[in-house]
């Protein structure tokens, strides 16, 4: 999932909470002006997909070159939308506009579902313009394959794009806003209380636990089929000692070459291999990527991403808590330590109005630096694992690590993707396999990696159990005080 899919989702809800009741002025023209800059980014992409179209009838040939083009295109293209968003959120006022000029506050979801459309939208279309480049490259590639008809073709690929990119975080989203509006309308003396606020924990637990449940109802899966594959597989994760309810097939019509791992407990825990990924490789081969999904568990890569992740978030609400109790109560005496009192206590006030959007802004750089650069280690990690598992016996040589760096190439370039190029959560292939040698040559360099790791791990969770510590501790000050 990219970085900028989560920040403008979760801005159009940190906008909806900002929006007041005062309706905006020149709601036509906000109205136009949104439309007007959704049509831009459609616009973008069609012209992107067409001039990609015109260059591969005219010289498939230099299909690399081109589909090498193509992807900075798109790159760009999902920047401008990320820009435009949030010109309309925050520009154009158009949250404030749903709420407040269209009086649909008080609605359930219908709000936030309408506060989401100028940003969905563009990227649905968008993805319809993409689809004529994919389907013209496969047409080329496998002529002899029967293709379906180009809309119904079409629709099913905008909507495995839309589960892929967008699902796993609106589904578990809009079940956090349903409690919200639900405690407003059913509770509504009760809706901003602490004990309306301590609903969110089990909710959020509830949701925690239940991703694998989710990624079933989102993306198209089935059992993977019983006979040889599955056969290497269970052996590997019973060598490994890593608890599996069930190995299962990701239907994406060979759009997505990938893997993935869900499920903190093992009753709960499901690996998720595409349709793309079973096709393109060997049974060894498929056995090496599973076994470096499974690494993440032997890892506790989860729930340690889980506690780096509620970090930033516990700081702000402690830092907010903290500063409301210490300066947010109203101070009866007059003089000038009274005045200076009621300053400090605007200035709180202002920092809570102001909280969601610093919030936001705080877990973006965080997730875009810290958060990058701490789930890329954990890919190589999980890379150690999955060349140990191949040699067998935690043992790992030159030997080993060239299978699986052989793999991670032949799966690289079967999916159409570059060498070099890195995502927000995982170095580029190219780092991987230079990673892979290093710790081959020289184990040294990779058993410091392993404690390097391990004390990354203590950090985070401990820095996380402090901030909780710290928390009480000014809470219960403040109250005697």
């Amino acid at each position: 999932m990219q970085l900028l899919y989560i920040v403008v989702i979760v801005a159009a809800m940190v906008a909806g909470d900002l929006a007041t009741a005062e309706p905006v002025a020149h709601d036509r023209l906000r109205l136009l002006m949104t439309v007007a800059a959704v049509s831009m980014v459609m616009l973008f992409a069609h012209a992107a997909a067409g001039i990609t179209l015109f260059r591969l009838r005219q010289d498939f040939a230099r299909r690399a070159v081109w589909m090498d083009t193509f992807a900075r295109w798109k790159a760009l293209h999902l920047g401008l939308w990320a820009i435009v968003s949030v010109a309309i959120l925050f520009g154009f006022q158009w949250a404030q506009l749903v709420r407040s000029n269209w009086q649909l506050a008080d609605t359930f979801l219908l709000d936030e579902a309408l506060i989401l459309v100028p940003l969905l939208v563009p990227l649905f279309f968008s993805w319809a313009a993409f689809y004529e480049v994919d389907r013209t490259l496969e047409r080329c590639l496998t002529p002899a394959e029967p293709l379906v008809g180009p809309w119904q073709g079409r629709i099913r690929y905008v909507l495995t794009h839309a589960r892929h990119h967008l699902g796993l975080l609106l589904l578990p989203l809009f079940l956090v806003v349903a409690y919200q509006d639900a405690t407003r309308w059913w509770l509504p003396e009760n809706a901003a209380d602490d004990l309306a606020m301590l609903g969110y924990l089990p909710l959020m637990a509830l949701l925690a636990l239940s991703v694998p449940l989710l990624l079933r109802l989102i993306w198209p899966t089935e059992s993977l089929p019983a006979g040889p594959l599955r056969e290497c597989l269970v052996a590997v994760h019973t060598r490994l000692g890593v608890g599996i309810r069930d190995i299962l097939v990701w239907k994406t019509h060979r759009m997505i070459t990938n893997a993935a791992v869900a499920g903190f407990v093992p009753r709960l825990r499901y690996v998720f291999l595409s349709d793309g990924l079973l096709g393109q490789l060997r049974r060894e081969e498929i056995a090496s990527i599973y076994a470096h999904e499974l690494g993440h568990i032997r890892g506790r890569h989860l729930p340690l991403r889980v506690a780096a992740a509620l970090l930033p978030v516990a700081v702000w609400i402690v830092a907010t808590n903290s500063l409301t109790a210490w300066f947010g109560s109203p101070v009866a005496d007059a003089g000038e330590a009274a005045e200076i009192a009621q300053a400090a206590i605007a200035s709180v006030s202002a920092w809570n109005a102001t909280a969601p959007l610093g919030l936001l802004t705080l877990m973006a750089l965080y997730a875009a630096t810290v958060m990058s650069r701490y789930s890329r280690l954990m890919e190589h990690e999980a890379d150690l694992v999955a060349c140990q598992e191949t040699a067998a016996r935690d043992s790992f040589s030159a030997a080993a690590a060239e299978p699986f760096a052989d793999t991670l190439v032949r799966l690289t370039l079967a999916s159409g993707q570059r060498l070099d190029r890195r995502s927000w959560l995982h170095p580029s292939v190219a780092d991987r396999v230079a990673f892979l040698r290093r710790a081959a040559e020289a184990p040294a360099d990779r058993r410091h990696f392993e404690v390097r790791m391990r004390r990354l791990a203590r950090f985070f969770v401990g820095l996380l159990l402090l901030t909780f510590v710290v928390g009480t501790v000014l809470s219960n000050l403040a109250a005697r005080f």
